[in-house]
Parts: C-alpha cells; sequence; structure tokens
C-alpha cells in the first residue's frame, strides 16, 4: 500500500470552499444544499471526506454550554416524527487526521441506520430547527457500520470479469487523474460496502488524496471516472489515506486459487516466501547473486528477518522457502 500524501500546513477540513454559511430556512435552500449522494451517510451541508475522526474538545464554544438539555429534545423529537431510530445524537466536531476542530467541523451526529425513517425529511427539519436557533452547525447521519469505515474485501483471481473490465479502464482512469492536477496517493480495487462478507460488498474503485475538499474531485473528476466504470464497478473518494482488508483468510491466503504459472521456475521479486512447514509468509525482496575472486558463491533471496524466523534457524540449520529453487541461508 501506498503512505498518503498530506498537504503541509493545511486542515483540509476547515478548507471546504465555504465561510460562515447564511442561515437557509425555506425547504428550497435547505434542499439545495443537503448532500445525499451516499445512502449510508448524509447531511447537510456537503460533507467532508471520509475517513473522519469524531472529537469532543471546546464542544460549548460551537454548540452553547446547554446544548444538549436545550435542543437534543427538540431534535430527537424530529427524528422520532420521522421515524428515524438513532443510536446516539452527538454534538462533537468532525476532522480529518492531523487536523484541528474549528468552527467548521462543528457537527451534529446522527448514528443510526440505513432504512431506519426518512433521513432527508429529518435532516430538513433539523437544520431549519437550528437555523431558527440561530446555530450554524454541520448535520451528518450515518450508518452504524459505516462510522468506522466500510467493509473491504480483495478482489479474488476468480473474478475474471472484474479483473479484465479493471485492466480495461485502468490507463484512461488514470489519465484522468493526471490530467486533473490534482494530487493523488493510490488507487485500489476491492469491495467495499456495509455488509460482512464479500458477496454483499461491491466491488469499487477507490482513489484517496489529500485535497477532497477541492470541488473539482466531485464535480468532474469523479463524474469523469464513473463514465468509464459504471455499472461495472463503483468509485470511492477518500480522504488521503489506504485501505486495509478485513477478512482474516485474506491475510492468510490471498490468492485463493492457484495456476501453473505459480510454479514456474523463475521467481519474481514481490512473491511470498517463508519457512517449509511455516503457517505464515512474508515478501521476497528479490534475489541477489554473490562472488568472491571470481567464484559463484550461489544466488540468495532477499527478505526481511522475521519472515523466516523459526526455531530451525535458531539452531543453525538452512531454510528452503521454495524448494529445489531458492536457499536461504543464515548469511
Amino acid at each position: 500500500m501506498t503512505t498518503p500524501v498530506g498537504l503541509p500546513g493545511s486542515n483540509p477540513t476547515s478548507v471546504l470552499g465555504k465561510k460562515r454559511r447564511f442561515l437557509s430556512r425555506s425547504d428550497e435552500e435547505v434542499v439545495e444544499e443537503m448532500d445525499m449522494e451516499l445512502e449510508y451517510r448524509q447531511g447537510w451541508p456537503t460533507l467532508p471526506t471520509l475517513p473522519l475522526l469524531t472529537e469532543y474538545g471546546d464542544v460549548e464554544e460551537y454548540f452553547g454550554e446547554h446544548f444538549q438539555a436545550a435542543h437534543v429534545p427538540a431534535i430527537k423529537f424530529i427524528l422520532d416524527s420521522q421515524r428515524v431510530e438513532p443510536l446516539m445524537v452527538l454534538p462533537c466536531h468532525r476532522v480529518h487526521p492531523g487536523c484541528k476542530p474549528d468552527e467548521l467541523t462543528a457537527t451534529l451526529l446522527v448514528l443510526s441506520k440505513v432504512g431506519s425513517g426518512s433521513w432527508f425529511h429529518a435532516i430538513k427539519e433539523i437544520r431549519k430547527y437550528l437555523a431558527s436557533q440561530a446555530l450554524d452547525i454541520n448535520i451528518e447521519f450515518i450508518d452504524r457500520r459505516a462510522y468506522s469505515g466500510l467493509s473491504s474485501f480483495t478482489i479474488l483471481p476468480s473474478e475474471t470479469i472484474v479483473i479484465s473490465f479493471w485492466l480495461e479502464i485502468r490507463e484512461k482512469i488514470i489519465a484522468v487523474l493526471k490530467s486533473s492536477g490534482q494530487p493523488w496517493s493510490t488507487i485500489d480495487v476491492l469491495h467495499r460496502g456495509l455488509g460482512e462478507i464479500r458477496e454483499e460488498c461491491s466491488p469499487t474503485i477507490i482513489i484517496s488524496t489529500p485535497t477532497t475538499s477541492d470541488t473539482i474531485w466531485k464535480r468532474e473528476i469523479i463524474p469523469a471516472i464513473r463514465r468509464f466504470s459504471m455499472p461495472n464497478l463503483q468509485v470511492e473518494l477518500l480522504y488521503g489515506s489506504f485501505v486495509a482488508c478485513v477478512d482474516e483468510l485474506d491475510s492468510e491466503k490471498a490468492g485463493r486459487v492457484l495456476t501453473l504459472k505459480a510454479f514456474q521456475s523463475i521467481i519474481s521479486m514481490g512473491t511470498s516466501c517463508g519457512p517449509r512447514g511455516g503457517e505464515s509468509s512474508g515478501t521476497l525482496g528479490g534475489a541477489i547473486t554473490l562472488h568472491r575472486d571470481e567464484q559463484n558463491l550461489g544466488t540468495f533471496a532477499l527478505t526481511n528477518n522475521h519472515v523466516i524466523r523459526s526455531q530451525l534457524y535458531d539452531d543453525g540449520m538452512s531454510l528452503v522457502a521454495f524448494p529445489c529453487l531458492i536457499e536461504i541461508r543464515n548469511c
């Protein structure tokens, strides 16, 4: 995975292209400003891109000293009237990692579940209520399953249709990213969704960038990529991050399907290796051939110590990571 890229001295969460907002009160004004792009995360106004941290410091400064007592009951009444079942109604700050809370990160966070009542009408009515109280804070409804991040599963080698389609459009998408002039740190294809198993999560192109607050992403770049990818592959934009898979079986046996090519005599850099009989493996960084006084001392694999560490290693015996192909010695 690629290390996320950041912009020194920036606070992307607080530069959403908006100053203190006009306290919109009419239905038309509120609806026009609402963020309804995702089924599992909606709110007012345009929400900062995930992942976000939830912080609670100095909330009184932005919500008022008696927010819980004075306003949360009215907000819960609105939720109840729209049949929304909240697990949590929380005044907080929602910030990107490494960023500081400020007046533009103050958020009324409602943790619920997709399909629980009408989020659309609840957000609209809560926004109108807060405006009537001169409270200019963000509103975020998020499914509890997405709060800590969507489930992620690898694309398996057996998913030949997905892989072939991705190989067909990959260069086009990279060309769109390059021509945009925006920095981006990673591009991956994974199953992503609210489900607990791979089959419940859609194959998705994930793009991470430190400049998600720039409106060009949602206005131009992502729509351009979707024209190539949809409906075969969804597209998800993340704030300068990488994605870890949650399937334990993936981490232990990511390949699942082996072909004859996996057993050929040419071992490429990046191949997995480990001690014979072991239950874990690591990455083969490459091979190195040693010579001394014009004598070939042999070819050795290059990897980390912990990858091949075992009792046999400690006893001074040599280990064969790939039988009859590469011998890893204590050298």
